[in-house]
């Protein structure tokens, strides 16, 4: 991130109330670094499946700190949305329908 690169993500120093994030993996670190610095913040972390910003998930931080490995969680996907879970192979091991 810009501003810790240029030391100015400080504590206090934002009076932000939401916060969204999205394009790469959200590491703890910088969400704990953010709401030092936006204490009255809300971090929201959001996930698309393409290199463009459309976004399919999002996930509020709050205090329950919900991440795998240091990253934060992408969250649950948007209503009205299919999604598939598949491995590193790209085996389907979960097909999810859901109609709203």
């Amino acid at each position: 991130m810009f501003m810790m690169r240029m030391r100015i993500l400080k504590p206090g120093i934002l009076k932000f109330k939401i916060q969204y994030f999205s394009g790469e993996a959200l590491s703890i670190d910088l969400v704990e670094l953010w709401m030092k610095a936006a204490p009255d913040s809300k971090v929201v972390n959001y996930y698309g499946p393409t290199e463009v910003t459309i976004n399919i998930t999002d996930y509020v931080w709050e205090h329950e700190k919900l991440s795998y490995n240091g990253i934060v969680s992408i969250g649950k996907v948007f209503n009205n949305h299919n999604y598939r879970i598949v491995d590193e192979i790209f085996t389907l091991c979960r097909l999810v329908k859901l109609v709203n």
